[in-house]
Parts: C-alpha cells; structure tokens; sequence
C-alpha cells in the first residue's frame, strides 16, 4: 500500500507493508522527524517586496515565519493549499508564528490560498500568533486585537494603517509625546489613512486662582486688598486639560504668576484661561467682557460675543474661548487661537485700574473678585456699618443709614450658583410705629425677598432678620441692606457687627 501524507505538514504516513527493514532516510528522519521539528521550533526568513506571496510547503512547515524586506505596496501573505486538497478549497491549518520586521509604509495581510479566504493584519514590528481553519486567518488570542504601537506625534500623514473588520482589528497608535489614543478608520498608505483620537473621560482642571502665594493653602483667611498678582496654584491635583483641535491633552503645570495690569479697566470683568505658549503652559486675561459686542459690567452681565470678544463654549465638559484672543499676563502678550484656552476663573477688577480685591473681614463695601470655574470652595461676605446708631423716619425705602456702602458684590463667572443673602439688625421703634428692614438685590430702593418688619408695641430693641435667596445668575451682583419706618416715628437703627450683620454664601 502506497504511502499518504498529512494534510497539514505534508508529514509523511507510511502504508501497510513500506519500507520494510528500513529504519532512518528518506522516510521517517525526513519526512516525519524532520517536519515536526520545523513546525515544532523552527524559524524561516522570507523576503517581500510588492508582489504578493504564498509560501511553499517547506517554508510553511516552520513555526515561525520571519518576514523581511522593503514593501512597495500592501501585500498578502498566503499559506500553501493542502497537499491533498482538491482544487482550492482547502488550505493548511494550524497554529504558527508571523514576525513582521519589514519596513516601507505599507500593510502585509496574512491569509491562506484558499478560495475566498479573510486574514488578518500583523503590524511591522510585532510578533503575532494566528491559526488557520484551512480557509481563513485569524489571531490564535483575540487579544492581540487590542496590541498598539506607539508613535511620537499625531499619526495622522504620518503613519500607515487598516481600518478594522469582522475579522481584522483595526490598527491602534499611541501618541506618546502627547498621551492621547488613535484608532484607523480609513485603510492606507502613510499620507492617506484616517487615524481618529479615542478621548475618554476629560479630568477637570485640578488648579484653584488665589490671592494666595502659599503653595500649601489656596484659602485666605484675612482680606485681600488691591492685590496686583493672583496664583493659580495645583490643588486637587497638577493637571490642566488643554484641547489641541482634537482631544484634550493633559498638560501638568506648576503654580504659576498671574500678574494684573493697569491697562485693565477699572470694575470691569475678566476671564483667566490657562494655554500653551508653544510648549509651555501659561495663564492669561483674555479680553474683558465688554469687549466685542455687548458685555456690560454691571447687573444684569454678559459676554461680549463676535470678534475681540469673551465668549466662551463647552466642550467635552471643559469651558473654551469661543474666538482667537490676544491673553495678557501683566505686561506680556499672547495669541492664542479659537478653543486653544481652557477658562479656569473669572476676575472681577476693582475701582482701581490693575487691582482686585478678596474680603474676608467686616466692613462696607465687601466684594470677592475672583471665582474659579473648578475645584469651587465656599466663599462668604460679611457687611455692616461702622456707626453705633442713627435715626430714619421715613416709609421712603433707602440704603442703611443712607449709604451704598452698606452693601456686598458677589461675584459668579457661571450662572450655576445659588447666593445666599441674610441681613439681621438690632431695631427699637415708638409703641405703634412700623419699622422694617430687608436686602435690596441690585436696588437701593426696594426689598427683595423675605423682609424683616416689626410693628411696635413698645420702646425695647428687637432683631429683625431678612433673607433672600439668588437663583443662579452670571457676573456681579449687589446686595444692598435697606431700611424703612412709618413717617414721624423714633425709628433707632444700630450698627457694628454686634448688632448689624449684612451676610453672602456661595462657592467659587
């Protein structure tokens, strides 16, 4: 009986009564010993070009096949049909090695002979393990689909790659230099093939604006009067995304110096973005919210819109500077482009050209001109008046012992805070008069929200106390604490902060 051969290694199987006697060559060392050692550990070179390739039965029969030479073009790489395969139905099966050390920008794609066989991409570089049914390819560990190169830079015209398939994983590109994922999603040659950034969850800004130069304690715990630098220092973390046209790349940061300028108007409002200047993060004023068109700085507010002015977008969850804008940082200027600036804090300048202000302390007039659009911690003013005591006898609603100055500016650079408003005093009226006292809300003319009234019954001192609370709303807003009394009554107010307390709550 004639021998046969093994339809995988072509391993030679000897028929009933061969080779009697006969023990070594040709048969059982070479076509048996011999192929099982090569499909068990052997490795063969091939070289490839631009032609496509199908290997022959001695080269198939080695475990490993390490693919070498300058590709001109995307090729395949095909396994040999079956030694007993009728037609081309049927190739080789089994497991084996592809090492794809060949360079030129262009793809091999391992498959078999067979009619209307699929395979699989092995990128240059790597080393994969792919079994064959004898009609297709596929990888032996399905993960090794997810196996990704690395790249330094965008490989977008850069690099070669196949888009992904049923059976063929779509080829993957780190980019180190920046730490952001690309996928392939159209097939080609370098300067053609479609790489698409993967950007998952964008980490928020982890810096906090401050008055505060202390790297340890963003909080300031007294005022902050006229200050001509701010700090935006690492406080939850040392992070800062920064879009680049197509993801966010997060960009580490130490604190850095935020110098205020004299060429910035007087009780005008600004955003702080925080940007590359070429490869180095910076932070910077873009223009001020009455820039471009509208933008006033008193309640109600507004960005300024169009060209030159303030307006902001979000992105991915990350607030961008809408339009191209010039950023200053003291005397220094910089251009950065459209959604080139994250938007970290809105600054709100004081009287004085150049300065801003942070109380903490009881006075008149308290404001807080800064506010951070993240990592927000909770921010309180605290107003009364510094007089022991004065008389109104009048229904006519005006300011505490007639003065503005008995008021507070918040200040919110997003409408998304609630502002809590109280204002107590200590009161006496005449038996029978009325006397009340309440918070007028960007007014000094009228009360706002709960108001505190008292009608009297007799001559001792009672607390009076008024609330209001602000729905969100954007810029700065004055809280002014107002009173009133029946016309000739003895109407006492009395002031300092152990009678007289003119209180905001929100976070910034």
């Amino acid at each position: 009986m004639a021998s046969t051969y093994t339809d995988n290694f072509e391993l030679q199987k000897q028929g009933v009564g061969d080779n009697v006697d006969t023990w070594g060559d040709p048969t059982l060392n070479t076509n048996v010993i011999g192929r099982l050692d090569a499909a068990m550990g052997a490795t063969t070179t091939v070289a490839l070009v631009s032609s496509n390739v199908t290997l022959t039965q001695t080269q198939w029969r080695s475990k490993c096949l390490k693919l070498t030479g300058t590709l001109g073009a995307n090729i395949n790489l095909s396994l040999p049909l079956s030694v007993n395969s009728s037609g081309s139905a049927t190739a080789v099966g089994g497991e084996f090695i592809i090492d794809n050390q060949t360079s030129g920008a262009f793809t091999i794609t391992v498959k078999t002979a067979a009619t209307g066989s699929t395979g699989v991409e092995v990128p240059q570089g790597f080393r994969s393990i792919l079994f064959s049914d004898t009609v297709h390819v596929t990888y032996a560990d399905d993960q090794a689909r997810s196996t990704i190169q690395t790249y330094a830079g965008n490989p977008n015209g850069n690099v070669a790659g196949s888009a992904g398939s049923s059976t063929t994983p779509a080829s993957m590109r780190y980019d180190r230099t920046n730490g952001i994922l690309y996928v392939c999603t159209t097939s080609g040659v370098a300067a053609a093939a479609v790489w698409t950034a993967i950007n998952g969850p964008v980490q928020e800004p982890q810096g906090y604006l401050t008055p505060s130069s202390d790297v340890n304690n963003v909080v300031i715990t007294g005022d902050s009067i006229g200050a001509t630098s701010l700090y935006y220092t690492p406080y939850t973390g040392n992070s800062c995304p920064l879009f680049n046209g197509t993801v966010f790349v997060p960009t580490v940061f130490s604190q850095q110096t935020l110098a205020l300028s004299a060429s910035q108007s007087a009780s005008a409002i600004y955003d702080v973005y925080g940007f590359l200047d070429g490869t180095t993060f910076r932070v910077g004023f873009g223009p001020s919210w009455a820039a471009g068109t509208g933008g006033a700085v008193t309640a109600p507010c507004a960005r300024g819109t169009g060209v030159g002015g303030a307006a902001i977008q979000r992105q991915s969850g990350i607030w961008l500077n809408t339009a191209a804008m010039t950023m200053t940082n003291g005397a220094l200027t910089y251009s950065v482009a459209a959604l080139r600036g994250t938007v970290i804090a809105t600054v709100f300048i004081d009287a004085t050209q150049g300065q801003v202000t942070c109380h903490r302390t009881y006075g008149q007039s308290r404001k807080w001109g800064v506010w951070n659009f993240y990592n927000r911690l909770p921010i309180y003013l605290k107003e009364g008046d510094p007089n022991g005591n004065w008389t109104y006898e009048s229904g006519t609603v005006r300011p505490s012992d007639n003065t503005t100055a008995n008021s507070l500016t918040v200040l919110c650079g997003l409408a998304e805070e609630i502002i809590s408003v109280k204002f107590s005093q200590q009161t006496s009226v005449s038996a029978s008069k009325d006397i009340a006292v309440g918070i007028g809300w960007n007014s000094t003319t009228g009360f706002t929200g709960f108001t505190g009234a008292h009608s009297g019954g007799s001559s001792s001192v009672i607390r009076q106390t008024a609330e209001y609370i602000s729905p969100p709303s954007l810029g700065i807003n004055v809280a002014t604490a107002l009173e009133s009394s029946s016309a000739s009554s003895s109407a006492v107010f009395y002031g300092t902060e152990t009678n007289m307390l003119l209180t905001a709550m929100w976070s910034g």
